[in-house]
């Protein structure tokens, strides 16, 4: 038994390396996708918003320091410049989008509240100091230029234009600085409002926008610097966050949730165009080329809106990780957040909505970022890298259970684990794949019954009403006490189940000419006759003088009702099924195998079978003895059935499941192969030549020969059968429209006729078959097996 397992998972491993199982489309992508850190060098996006969706919206990387408190962010060129509460102020050099690098931090005297930046100096607020110039052209090595502090006011924000600073001081209101002379900072003008703090401002061209506390925003006009002028109050009573214009309109946020945009042309007649609520504090906002907006809404993260129609601006797209956005800046590739718990984000539009910034997906992954699942496997691209799984492979651990179905289902898509059983049914997850039932579950549908149990009877696990009666017993299969045989025969199917699915899809050679026909209808069982009947004889006639007498067989059996093949058209329906037979020696070695559909590799076939039938035999103990033990296995387009002799395994691999009754001429031919090469099996050295005449014997008992091209008699009009047949309109037109070969299979005259001849039933177009090669209209051509058959003596009848 130790032995017989080892076998199994030994040509389990041969088996999945031979075939190379690959579900990637390309192989250097899949390269790409090594569990590795990625050096990558910077590279700079040139795209345009407008051309853009920005639906979603996916994070690329972040700067994250202790406590993360940034309130403010400005982007130069390559250099992010940040508030940080507790730090200063913090340069981060974002040339590498993806490697974020701290160059410098200057720390302030006091908790830095605000800043601006114009020609490489910093202009800084703090909790007591109006004003400090810091000369930051040297990155590396911020120096302060200049101080201006008064001792009354509380600088909360900084606005530069020109040669003069504007800053909202507190109680002291908007105070302007001439700040020509760094070192020499001058007071030119002030504004205030009794009892009202000024805590944002805004400056463009001769409009000042001063925000205090719950009183509004006021609109200055500055075109005498020395003397500013209230213009008009907006958001009366409320409290605002920010103020940003962009080509004549001005974008108002509220602390409230949400922000405004006016028409600014006009200044005696400011114009509200519309109004966005949203549910959180809105700080602040960032516009791009006037037709988008980035919007830092605290605890629900940023929000993306068109604005391109002022009248209805469209929200586009939400990114929220938790934290809490406080500022933001856009300049049409990235977004970049100031968070005031997880620090610096940096943003990207994510086409397919996946979870991965398109920038990740094409410069570091190298997944397709227009597509949410590159792997088609039903898991975006952005969950597999969470999980770990690979978004370039279906079957990540490589265990025939696709990613999708593991994570679902609660198994490890990182483990290969497909022969295990968690849930304890008695088959493994591999089995409850292709069944469809739950791997955690073991009785899926809820009736009473495990998965397992209901396999083993072959009820539906997936239907309640559906399940095993206690008497119920399939044809000659034996019926242990002992569940845990089950179990075991559970991983046999399993192997099984591996066998059918991925022998049959990877063939190794196709053939050229694929044969189809139509589904074969339900046939009603003809009732076997009681009188004996004539075995099937050998049919001798001269061959057709029309056709090259070394193309066609002299000789074939004829195909008529007898005691074992009591429904001839029957029998052909079953026939017709039939892709490969296979004759497997006990130790494993093939001994004669033929296929009529696709090449398979008859050695490591025939190993898999032998290591799971002398499995289930070890199992569930069955006695030997004369009779021949039967086993079925697969679903349908590919089933197995597996007939056990006392020196070979037969094994027929078929399209769907034949009659029972084709049972019967299968195993006629089982015992007389074995009575024939009887002393050639008992001493058996390994010279599978000896067993060529199998071909013989298999048309003689199962008629394969019906399997094999067919020419048509070209003379066939004149014959007087021919009349009497409907499916002469067939012949007519292959006899027109033949293949290179001048060939014909079966299954093309069947599906021909099938479709054209509306009156005339599936049974009597098999029966008209069967007429046409008797009568020898139809000719089988001759095979390989035929002229290798020529240097040897036929068995003898």
């Amino acid at each position: 038994m130790i032995a017989t397992l080892v076998l199994i998972v030994s040509l389990l491993t041969i088996l999945t390396n031979s075939m190379n199982l690959k579900y990637v489309e390309n192989a250097t992508e899949k390269q790409a996708m090594q569990k590795s850190s990625l050096q990558l060098e910077p590279i700079t996006l040139k795209s345009d918003p407008k051309d853009n969706n920005w639906t979603f919206i996916g994070k690329i990387s972040q700067l994250d320091d202790d406590y993360g408190e940034i309130r403010r962010i400005i982007i130069a060129e390559d250099f992010a410049y940040v508030i940080h509460t507790y730090y200063g102020i913090e340069i981060i050099n974002i040339q590498n989008t993806l490697n974020l690098e701290k160059v410098f931090i200057y720390t302030p005297a006091e908790i830095p509240m605000s800043f601006d930046f114009k020609d490489g100096f910093l202009y800084l607020t703090d909790t007591s100091r109006d004003l400090c110039v810091i000369n930051a052209t040297d990155n590396s090595n911020l120096q302060t230029m200049g101080i201006y502090d008064d001792n009354t006011g509380n600088g909360y924000d900084v606005a530069v234009q020109g040669e003069c600073a504007f800053i909202a001081n507190g109680l002291d209101g908007l105070e302007i600085f001439n700040v020509s002379i760094k070192n020499n900072i001058k007071q030119i003008a002030t504004y205030k409002i009794t009892g009202e703090l000024a805590i944002r401002v805004t400056v463009a061209g001769d409009l000042a926008f001063v925000s205090f506390s719950d009183y509004g925003l006021v609109v200055l006009n500055i075109s005498d610097i020395t003397h500013p002028k209230k213009i008009i109050t907006l958001a009366n009573s409320q409290s605002v966050g920010s103020a940003t214009v962009s080509n004549e309109f001005l974008y108002l946020t509220l602390m409230e949730g949400g922000f405004s945009i006016y028409n600014i042309t006009n200044t005696t007649n400011i114009e509200k165009m519309s109004s966005v609520f949203l549910s959180s504090d809105t700080h602040a906002i960032s516009i791009m080329n006037g037709n988008y907006s980035c919007v830092a809404n605290g605890g629900d993260g940023v929000s993306f809106f068109n604005v391109t129609n002022k009248n209805e601006p469209q929200k586009m797209g939400t990114f929220y990780d938790g934290g809490n956005a406080n500022d933001v800046a856009f300049d049409g590739k990235f977004i970049y957040v100031a968070d005031f718990e997880d620090g610096l984000e940096i943003l990207g539009k994510d086409s397919d909505g996946d979870g991965l910034a398109d920038y990740l997906e094409t410069e570091v992954y190298g997944t397709n970022p227009n597509l949410y699942d590159t792997d088609s496997d039903g898991l975006s691209d952005g969950d597999e890298l969470s999980l770990g799984t690979n978004p370039f492979d279906l079957d990540t651990d490589n265990d025939l259970l696709d990613d999708f179905w593991e994570v679902t289902f609660g198994t490890n898509p990182l483990e290969a684990d497909a022969n295990e059983d968690p849930d304890g049914d008695g088959i493994p997850s591999l089995l409850e794949y292709h069944l469809q039932t739950e791997p955690l579950n073991a009785d899926t549908d809820g009736d009473n019954f495990t998965d397992g149990d209901e396999f083993r009877y072959g009820t539906d696990p997936l239907n309640p009403n559906d399940f095993p009666q206690k008497e119920e017993e399939e044809e000659e299969e034996s019926n242990p006490s002992n569940w845990w045989v089950w179990v075991i025969f559970g991983g046999v199917a399993f192997v099984l189940m591996f066998l059918l699915t991925f022998i049959i899809i990877f063939a190794k050679n196709k053939r050229q000419q694929r044969r189809v026909m139509p589904d074969k209808p339900v046939l009603e069982q003809e009732s076997e006759d009681e009188e004996t009947l004539e075995p099937a004889i050998f049919r001798e006639e001269e061959s057709n003088e029309s056709l090259p007498e070394n193309e066609i067989r002299k000789t074939f059996p004829v195909l008529q009702k007898t005691s074992e093949i009591p429904n001839p058209s029957g029998f052909l329906s079953d026939l017709l099924l039939v892709r490969t037979i296979l004759i497997i020696y006990k130790n494993g070695i093939p001994l004669f195998s033929v296929n009529f559909d696709e090449e398979l590799d008859s050695t490591l076939t025939a190993g898999f079978i032998t290591a799971i039938t002398n499995f289930n035999e070890e199992m569930i103990m069955q006695k030997k003895g004369p009779k021949i033990n039967f086993t079925q296995m697969g679903q349908e387009g590919g089933i197995f059935w597996i007939f056990d002799g006392s020196f070979v395994k037969l094994a027929l691999l078929l399209k769907s499941e034949p009659s029972k009754q084709f049972k019967k001429p299968i195993r006629t031919f089982l015992r007389q192969f074995e009575n024939i090469f009887e002393n050639k099996l008992k001493n058996f050295s390994g010279n599978v030549v000896d067993f060529l005449p199998t071909h013989k014997l298999l048309e003689k008992y199962l008629h394969t020969y019906y399997l094999s091209p067919m020419k048509i008699d070209p003379n066939f009009m004149r014959r007087k059968i021919i009349a009497k047949l409907h499916i002469r309109k067939t012949l007519e037109y292959y006899q027109e429209n033949f293949n290179e070969e001048h060939t014909v299979y079966l299954q093309q005259l069947i599906e021909h006729s099938f479709k054209n001849l509306k009156t005339l039933s599936y049974d009597a177009i098999i029966s008209e078959i069967i007429t046409l090669v008797n009568e020898r209209i139809l000719l089988p051509v001759k095979s390989e097996e035929d002229v290798e058959l020529e240097e040897y003596q036929n068995i003898d009848d």
